[in-house]
């Protein structure tokens, strides 16, 4: 049996789902805390910390300042204070999914460039 500090050692409610009865034990063990990996990372990549804006929600103000320049990933990681592209790649690439930003690389050119999407009449970001 798995033993979490600061968890009382009771069983789990008759009917109850094992595998979210015992996540929600380990949730209160823990306050509510973010769960992060050995590196101090989320499993998604993503600062967790309370309080503090996510990698997206900082490129997005910082790509505010200047809508209509484009911004390497080189430029970003410099501007936000990200150690290495690899980290700051993914979230743009996910922005790029979810149409928050359009992306552009020029046949014969090194760097991919990034910048905010075009925004519809009703405010919501047109791919494209």
């Amino acid at each position: 049996m798995l033993l979490l500090p600061g968890v009382e050692t009771a069983a789990a409610p008759q009917g109850a789902d094992g595998a979210e009865w015992l996540a929600a034990q380990a949730d209160h063990a823990l306050g509510g805390m973010a769960v992060t990996g050995l590196d101090g990372s989320s499993p998604e990549g993503e600062d967790m910390v309370v309080g503090q804006p996510t990698k997206r929600e900082r490129v997005i103000a910082l790509m505010l300042d200047a809508p209509n320049r484009w911004w390497s990933a080189l430029d970003l990681c410099a501007k936000l204070g990200v150690p290495g592209q690899r980290r700051i790649r993914g979230a743009l690439n996910t922005m790029i999914r979810n149409g928050e930003l359009v992306r552009q690389k020029e046949p014969g050119k090194k760097h991919v460039y990034y910048r905010l999407a075009p925004q519809s009449a009703e405010g919501v970001p047109v791919s494209g």
